[in-house]
């Protein structure tokens, strides 16, 4: 799926992008800051009510009379947990913005694994198709990879109700990385406040094709709706086109807005972009990987 082994050993070079310090409720790879039985002490700080006692420093107090606790640096993994969107709209362009989305997720869930990040996934259009539960280790790639490739356009997606889903499903907060093309015509503002509000970070990933960033049309044409297959013959003109881009600068700049105020990561990709240079290049100048 992604080549050969020099390729995958590079992305064994990489990282995601994370909060680190967020708890986590179990002992893995990264570094956090939860005060806990980890490897290594940190530092002293003041106790504060309902800290836990068992980390107060007795003989500290004993010297000095007042309450201090002690701080550990523990190793702990993260979940990254992948939603494509598989609608029939993502089946357009050569290559498929699904098949597209697909390597995308692949190349980033094999950096996470590398890095012994426990990875998760789903594929959704109206609910939730197929769920991959959280695999861990570079080891599980295989199943990874394997759980991706069936991937195919089914119907309609509704993306609040999976992000819902996500935030009420899986109880372990982590990254959500959201591969979409976002055309469906209802927004997704509650699942993406649910989802922030317990606690996950969120990467959401507009993959268009070069036709959608930059449409040109013959004067007369017949649409298909890939979502409800309905068909519509019409003539296109220029405030058409005009339309159109319009309705994509207002679904991309809400997206923005959103991602100020509640706090994600929100990023345009165009098929016609090779992976190397969205995973390298694009990615690294977002600081999403480094």
């Amino acid at each position: 799926m992604l080549g050969d082994r020099s390729f995958l050993r590079f992305l064994e070079k990489l990282s995601l992008v994370m909060n680190k310090s967020r708890p986590s409720l179990a002992v893995g790879h990264h570094l956090g800051h939860q005060p806990g039985s980890g490897l290594d002490f940190r530092e002293y700080r003041p106790y504060q009510r309902g800290d836990d006692l068992r980390y107060l420093d007795w003989n500290l107090y004993s010297r000095l009379e007042q309450l201090f606790l002690k701080e550990f640096t523990e190793e702990r993994d993260f979940l990254v947990y992948f939603l494509i969107d598989q609608s029939r709209s993502m089946g357009f362009g050569t290559p498929s913005k699904l098949q597209y989305a697909v390597r995308l997720a692949a190349a980033l869930g094999y950096i996470a694994l590398a890095s012994a990040d426990q990875v998760g996934a789903a594929c959704c259009s109206e609910g939730w198709d197929s769920e991959l539960k959280p695999l861990k280790g570079k080891r599980q790639a295989r199943k990874f990879f394997q759980y991706l490739e069936p991937a195919s356009v089914q119907g309609r997606t509704d993306l609040n109700h999976v992000l819902t889903s996500l935030a009420w499903k899986v109880k372990q907060p982590g990254l959500a990385v959201i591969l979409s093309d976002l055309l469906e015509p209802t927004d997704c503002t509650d699942g993406l406040k649910r989802l922030r509000a317990n606690r996950w970070e969120l990467w959401v990933l507009q993959i268009l094709t070069p036709w959608e960033l930059n449409p040109s049309l013959d004067p007369e044409v017949q649409l298909i709706d890939a979502e409800t297959n309905r068909r519509r013959e019409m003539v296109i003109t220029d405030q058409t086109i005009a339309a159109y881009r319009q309705r994509l600068h207002t679904i991309q700049t809400r997206h923005r807005q959103w991602a100020g105020r509640y706090g994600y990561r929100f990023l345009t990709l165009s098929t016609a972009k090779p992976l190397e240079e969205v995973l390298f290049q694009t990615m690294r100048k977002e600081r999403l990987i480094i």
